[in-house]
């Protein structure tokens, strides 16, 4: 159960470059973190086959990037704290087909990746922003093995 800095200051300055997102550290998620509003703006990297990590609670204009450095194996979890919803929608793709599939604004309140058919490959990654009373998906793209055909969303 821990979210540490991954490499050096200089290592999370490139990152933060590459990927366009101001004043990012990266920090690794394993166990079960909850995130907080101070890290707003970073980027979390999935390095274990199966994490679970809370959003803080909501708060306009909070950002939070995802990324699976290592195949999901059994979850791969970001679930929002206070059962916030979250809206938006993300592809999964696989060598042969892409589908989309979208939150259904109801009762989504996390997004799980599963190594198959859910997105979880290595690379997969999306964003979530907060407008201060639900998160949205602004950006994300899941890589699923074989058949990508099952929505990454869930109400739990």
């Amino acid at each position: 159960m821990s979210l540490s800095i991954v490499g050096t200051a200089d290592k999370a300055a490139s990152f933060a470059r590459l990927t366009d997102i101001p004043n990012s550290v990266t920090y690794s998620a394993t166990g079960s973190p909850t995130l907080t509003a101070a890290q707003s703006g970073n980027v979390i990297l999935f390095d274990s086959a199966s994490t679970t990590v809370t959003l803080p609670a909501v708060q306009a204009g909070l950002m939070f990037t995802f990324v699976s450095t290592i195949t999901a194996n059994t979850s791969q979890k970001v679930i929002t704290a206070g059962g916030a919803l979250i809206y938006g929608g993300l592809y999964i793709g696989t060598v042969t087909t892409t589908n989309f599939f979208a939150a259904n604004g109801t009762s989504h309140i996390a997004v799980i990746m599963n190594g198959t058919s859910q997105g979880g490959v290595k690379g997969s990654y999306f964003t979530l922003v907060c407008d201060g009373t639900a998160w949205y998906i602004v950006s994300g793209m899941l890589n699923g093995t074989a058949t990508a055909g099952a929505t990454p969303f869930s109400a739990s």
